[in-house]
């Protein structure tokens, strides 16, 4: 890892952070209590932005609304998909109401006051984040992903 400034550190996410994956698309719902919201897809999370002209719904178990909601300022980023979709990032504001994440997503929602959602977000569009992306990623037939 880079050098750092004086009196600053490297720490692991998950230490600064709560991770978790999204909602998983196809799973098997019959008889089950479910509601439709709408949901981020590898897409709609961008480097830097999220792109949210196209977004589409999917149908839940009631109970998983609350695990999978969004919340204003979660840093999202991309966890599988094609190489070059590997790792983006950006900061959700509460742009959707009732909004989820597909499972190819994670959304790390900072520990109170630990980190700015804003600097984590830029973290991930540096160098040092892509090659870590890179680095720790598995390939098979040009799709890449990250846990």
């Amino acid at each position: 890892m880079p050098e750092l400034p004086e009196g600053w550190g490297w720490e692991k996410l998950g230490n600064i952070a709560e991770l978790i994956g999204g909602v998983t698309k196809g799973k098997n719902l019959e008889g089950k209590k479910t509601l439709s919201l709408p949901y981020l897809r590898v897409a709609n999370v961008q480097d830097g932005y999220l792109d949210l002209t196209e977004i589409k719904n999917i149908e839940v178990e009631i109970q998983d609304k609350d695990k999978y909601r969004l919340e204003f300022d979660d840093v999202l980023y991309t966890e599988g998909g094609d190489k070059d979709k590997l790792g983006r990032g950006a900061v959700w504001r509460s742009q959707i109401e009732s909004c989820i994440h597909q499972n190819h997503i994670f959304r790390a929602r900072v520990f109170n006051g630990v980190i700015s959602s804003e600097i984590l977000s830029l973290y991930w569009q540096t160098k040092n984040a892509k090659k870590y992306f890179f680095r720790h990623a598995k390939q098979t037939t040009n799709l890449a992903s990250i846990n």
